[in-house]
């Protein structure tokens, strides 16, 4: 199965695809819902990544209306021009993707994949990692580097690290 295939997979009433300007507001309501206390993706964020990096932007969506029930925002970096331990906001320039390096970049940043809380435990994650893994194969790149926000680790920060 190709990339193309993998994008388009639906299953269960659940499918991939790229994210769309259309998606952009979802896509924030989504951030909400899953991060209350966090500042959503800003739809002049979104854009960026959709100007720079089109097929890496995906979105999981739900039945007919297309619900958007995920997404996932990446980037091609350049893994030596970072720290092991390097931020989040070095790796994706502050959320706009403006380091997207498609040129010298071998290796594929997930900069954020999130699902809905009421379908965490469906497999929409795994969907949009099967379209993600497929976009490294096709792109021919090294690897996917990532990290994760450890949701409600500040109320334990100061009795235990990361």
């Amino acid at each position: 199965m190709g990339y193309n295939d993998v994008v388009m997979e639906s299953t269960d009433q659940v499918g991939v695809r790229h994210t769309e300007p259309r998606d952009f507001d979802a896509i924030g309501a989504l951030c909400k819902r899953v991060y209350p206390d966090t500042r959503p993706w800003q739809p002049e964020e979104l854009a960026s990544h959709r100007r720079l990096f089109p097929e890496g932007q995906l979105v999981a969506v739900h039945g007919a209306q297309e619900r958007v029930v995920g997404m996932c925002a990446s980037l091609i970096v350049h893994w030596d021009d970072y720290a092991t331990l390097g931020c989040w906001e070095e790796f994706t320039a502050n959320g706009m993707f403006t380091n997207h390096d498609p040129t010298h970049g071998h290796t594929l940043y997930g900069a954020e994949i999130i699902v809905d809380p009421a379908l965490q435990g469906h497999g929409v994650g795994h969907h949009l990692y099967s379209a993600r893994f497929a976009m490294v194969e096709h792109l021919g790149l090294r690897r996917i580097r990532g990290g994760a926000r450890l949701r409600d680790y500040h109320n334990y920060a100061e009795t235990m690290s990361a």
